[in-house]
């Protein structure tokens, strides 16, 4: 049985990408985090008429995860150092299924200019198992996304 914690939901999922991630973990590994490629919403765009890049992740659990939190960090790469944009937190407060899927998809920021920027989204998961703490290690997406925010390009 999977428990979701969802936020404003863009992109599903495959259910071959929920259990092959959850059979590819290593041994003794609690969670492994998918961090998707930073991207124009469509959905913000329908809902509110605005331009925003996004970063969504999801964890996938093999244990029963108390308190387990996902944050999601969206970045933009810098000449001399990255910038941080904006965090958010996606999770429960108890969960006591066998595995845990837990999906961030609450992490965004509205365009305010038409510059050309590289983007690039990080995650990790952080919560109780067994009662001891525990947390995995940030996570960033595979390919930094060029997005030109303020128009109709979605990916140069």
């Amino acid at each position: 049985r999977y428990i979701s914690v969802t936020g404003v939901q863009t992109c599903a999922l495959p259910i071959s990408s929920e259990a092959a991630s959850l059979n590819n973990l290593k041994n003794g590994e609690i969670c492994s985090i998918v961090v998707e490629d930073v991207h124009l919403s469509e959905d913000i765009k329908a809902k509110t008429g605005k331009i925003a890049v996004k970063a969504n992740a999801t964890a996938y659990c093999n244990q029963a995860v108390t308190l387990g939190v996902l944050t999601v960090q969206l970045w933009k790469k810098g000449t001399y150092f990255d910038h941080f944009i904006k965090a958010t937190h996606a999770g429960n407060k108890l969960l006591v299924a066998r595995k845990v899927v837990i999906r961030n998809k609450n992490t965004y920021e509205e365009c305010t200019d038409a510059r050309t920027s590289v983007y690039f989204g990080k995650a990790k998961v952080e919560g109780t198992v067994n009662g001891k703490p525990f947390s995995t290690v940030w996570v960033s997406t595979k390919n930094p996304s060029t997005i030109c925010c303020g128009t109709k390009d979605r990916l140069l």
